[in-house]
């Protein structure tokens, strides 16, 4: 395992506005890009037109929204538009989809990562593939898990990367252990911290068919003490300035206000990536309350992320989708909120 000295490199979020929340709480936050509950989004442009795709919601499986700038609040939910209709026979028929992300192949197909409720086992999701002519789909499932480790809690928040040195495609994932954790709780939590399983981030070379795996998933990160009971939502880029790979996760629970986003980094993608000392964001740091499911673009500029604004009878947490801008500077890095 390689180790590095603490980077320089530093992310800020500057609160810019108050927003009004949708329950009996009030949430400071910045202005939302999108002010639906739009959680996980993960962003792909095409054509000019930014894409951004998203955890089961308004009746539908996936949701997507869409804007003709990323430096503009012009994002709007496509309604309309039903992009994964059926998720695969082996998944539940429950609309429980987390986290997709969609990925450009080099033969002008789309082929889309999504984690679905496994069928007669729905405590746990597995991690399937979809593809489509159309980025818009309908995506056709393929028929069996793209990634699914049940013993070891399933898989869930895939996301595709391709590397810019040698051109291979990877696929980040998270082992979802927590789903296996004793004692109930948020995410898992209930139990003693020393009972909590293994949440490792595992790395898996795929084919240009976007669906064949090479080998066997390497492991790059994993939980630790600081991260409470779990990592998960890896976003990977490559930063040019600094000849490192980079990986923003969350860490602690998503329904808690312990939810945050922090990064790690690597100077060579297939090796244990080095978690910053100090997370990228947090509610207590602001602008956004449990930040979460950050997605950013392959150069690091751009991304977007989830925050809580208020909660649902049930006691779910209503996430509206944030935007921010983000720029390099030698070994520097900030990211605001696009206003």
């Amino acid at each position: 395992m390689m180790y590095f000295s603490s980077p320089t490199t530093i992310f800020v979020f500057v609160s810019v506005c108050l927003a009004a929340a949708e329950s009996n709480t009030t949430y400071p936050q910045a202005k939302p890009a999108l002010a639906v509950n739009f959680p996980d989004p993960a962003l792909v442009s095409v054509d000019g037109v930014w894409l951004a795709f998203a955890t089961a919601g308004n009746g539908r499986n996936v949701q997507v929204a869409a804007s003709a700038s990323f430096s503009e609040h012009s994002w709007r939910l496509l309604e309309d538009v039903d992009v994964l209709p059926d998720p695969g026979p082996w998944a539940a028929n429950d609309r429980n989809i987390w986290a997709p992300h969609v990925y450009g192949l080099e033969d002008g197909r789309w082929v889309m990562y999504y984690a679905a409720t496994v069928k007669n086992e729905t405590s746990k999701h597995c991690v399937g593939a979809a593809l489509s002519t159309n980025v818009l789909g309908p995506y056709s499932p393929v028929k069996t898990p793209f990634a699914c480790p049940l013993d070891d809690g399933g898989a869930i928040d895939p996301a595709a990367f391709r590397d810019p040195k040698d051109g291979n495609l990877y696929v980040v994932y998270k082992v979802d252990g927590n789903s296996m954790n004793p004692g109930g709780g948020p995410c898992g939590s209930g139990g003693l911290p020393q009972d909590y399983r293994p949440t490792p981030i595992l790395l898996q070379q795929i084919e240009e068919d976007g669906v064949t795996r090479i080998g066997e998933p390497i492991e790059v990160l994993d939980r630790d003490e600081a991260d409470g009971v779990l990592v998960e939502a890896p976003s990977l880029f490559y930063s040019e300035s600094q000849e490192l790979y980079f990986m923003t996760f969350s860490s602690n629970c998503y329904s808690t206000e312990h939810y945050d986003i922090s990064f790690a980094f690597s100077e060579h993608l297939t090796m244990p990536f080095t978690k910053s000392s100090y997370p990228l964001i947090t509610t207590q740091t602001g602008p956004v309350t449990a930040p979460g499911g950050a997605d950013m673009t392959p150069d690091g500029k751009f991304a977007l992320f989830h925050g809580t604004v208020g909660q649902y009878e049930s006691g779910e947490p209503i996430r509206h989708m944030f935007a921010a801008e983000a720029m390099q500077m030698g070994t520097d890095m900030s990211a605001w909120p696009i206003r």
